[in-house]
């Protein structure tokens, strides 16, 4: 990776990734921060509104909470806690769906802003969020799916969603009769799919080998290998604080590639302000070396985090949703074949 010399509002998009948007081979790979510019909370907010929940419903008080306050916990370790006090003396079910889509949400200006360049990109998605805002496709484009004319805008269209398990298949990734999202990390829509604990994350992640013939049969891992190996991946929305849970996804979807195969090319969006340059370019040689992942730096400086939205609007005019090509399609089976 050549030096960073600057850090450009809107940054020039790599000729690579331009390429695997025209030919259908483009997956965002989105993270909690594009959800908390649509008014989510970030992981550490998510944590904390749990155990507010719990101490509005008396399952602990304001001394326990000021001692875990106190002790300084990973987000992870409170939403462990917070899940074992919940079923403590009769279960109190800790109210989701209010903690991530407080309401009006689906009216948030940034939020429809941001998933809307978003799907202007790519016709499918992966992400670790449990959140609905992937879930359907915003008015603006729905509109240009349907034959209804001009007042089928006003109407989202609903994605393809993939959140059990059992259900995570590259296969999903290759439709053309529909837009897809997978959940890697569960869904609002089914509770008992959402990895919140580190023993739920380690077990989605497990590596389930027969010992006879070496076969894989964890979904997500397997899924992830195909999706590393054969799509162009933009991660958007990790922040530098996500990086264990990003550097454990990519190690686990690394694997032997059969000779000859190609090897697709990787990157990751991340803010930075002016005077970051140096820490840009370790960090740059950070993911190019640990993770084989290309860093798109742009800048923060006027709009903070918000300038996100500023840098995909900007990569719009430059990628289009496109179906994956025939010849695409076809190498994808024989390398899921091989």
């Amino acid at each position: 990776m050549p030096p960073i010399k600057s850090i450009p509002l809107v940054p020039e998009i790599p000729a690579e990734l331009k390429i695997a948007g025209k030919q259908g081979r483009l997956v965002p790979f989105v993270g909690a921060g594009v959800s908390q510019l649509a008014g989510c909370p970030g992981w550490s907010e998510f944590a904390e509104k749990c155990l507010t929940h719990l101490l509005l419903h008396n399952k602990l008080n304001h001394a326990l909470l000021d001692q875990l306050h106190a002790r300084k916990l990973s987000p992870r370790v409170i939403l462990a806690l917070a899940l074992n006090w919940a079923k403590q003396g009769g279960e109190t079910p800790i109210d989701f769906m209010s903690i991530l889509h407080p309401e009006g949400w689906a009216q948030h200006v940034d939020g429809n802003r941001v998933y809307r360049a978003l799907a202007a990109l790519s016709r499918h998605f992966v992400t670790t969020n449990y959140d609905f805002w992937l879930d359907t496709i915003p008015p603006a484009l729905a509109s240009l799916s349907t034959n209804s004319g001009a007042a089928a805008s006003a109407l989202p269209v609903k994605r393809h969603c993939v959140y059990k398990p059992d259900q995570i298949l590259i296969s999903t990734l290759d439709r053309t009769d529909a837009s897809t999202v997978t959940h890697l990390h569960g869904s609002l829509l089914d509770i008992e799919t959402m990895v919140l604990t580190t023993s739920q994350y380690v077990s989605r992640y497990a590596d389930c080998r027969q010992p006879d013939n070496g076969v894989n049969l964890n979904h997500t891992q397997v899924f992830l290998e195909h999706l590393f190996g054969l799509k162009s991946i933009l991660f958007v929305g990790y922040g530098l604080d996500e990086l264990e849970i990003l550097e454990y996804v990519i190690l686990k979807a690394r694997r032997q590639l059969a000779q000859g195969s190609r090897v697709a090319s990787h990157f990751i969006l991340q803010p930075f302000f002016s005077h970051e340059l140096e820490i840009a370019n370790a960090i740059g040689k950070y993911f190019q070396n640990e993770c084989g992942v290309t860093l798109i730096p742009y800048l923060r400086d006027a709009l903070d985090y918000a300038q996100l939205i500023e840098v995909l609007e900007g990569f719009t005019r430059e990628i289009s949703a496109s179906p994956l090509l025939n010849a695409e399609r076809r190498y994808a089976m024989e390398q899921m074949l091989k």
